[in-house]
């Protein structure tokens, strides 16, 4: 067994070797094995744990082989299904046209049709905040007392 030799029960035991050297005291043998027999054992790992830990790594390693040995296989280079065909690139005028094409008509009534709405809603808003145009009569800053009868 080797001693791990950070352990502070081994710096002990060595400096107190160290203090009787060159002939060590008589009872020296029965501390050391006191001390030891008052040490913490270290923690083992189980065998079944070691045992278990190894099987299911070597499952993971044959499900991780099996995974990809079986993955199908891409396509060849030379498969004709994928061939790439060079075109001409695209006519701007085309291109154009297909977008007036897309957006004249219903797109466009939609937005409009949109527009008049929020505009509409926008109006109800507007004259719901502000006062309406009615004509209003100016309070009286006479008192009773001087109003003259009819």
């Amino acid at each position: 067994m080797n001693p791990n030799p950070t352990e502070p029960l081994i710096d002990q035991l060595r400096a107190e070797a160290q203090r009787f050297d060159p002939t060590a005291p008589t009872g020296l043998r029965r501390t050391v094995l006191a001390a030891v027999a008052h040490s913490k054992p270290r923690a083992v790992m189980p065998v079944a744990l070691r045992w278990s830990l190894a099987g299911g790594g070597a499952a993971a390693a044959v499900v991780a082989v099996a995974c990809f040995r079986y993955l199908p296989n891409p396509p060849s280079i030379h498969d004709p299904s994928h061939e790439i065909v060079k075109t001409s690139p695209p006519n701007p005028e085309l291109i154009r046209v297909a977008i007036a094409r897309l957006w004249s008509r219903d797109p466009l009534e939609g937005e409009v049709q949109s527009l008049v709405t929020s505009f509409n809603n926008a109006r109800d808003t507007v004259t719901a905040v502000l006062p309406a145009a009615v004509k209003r009569s100016r309070p009286t800053t006479q008192t009773p007392a001087d109003v003259r009868p009819l």
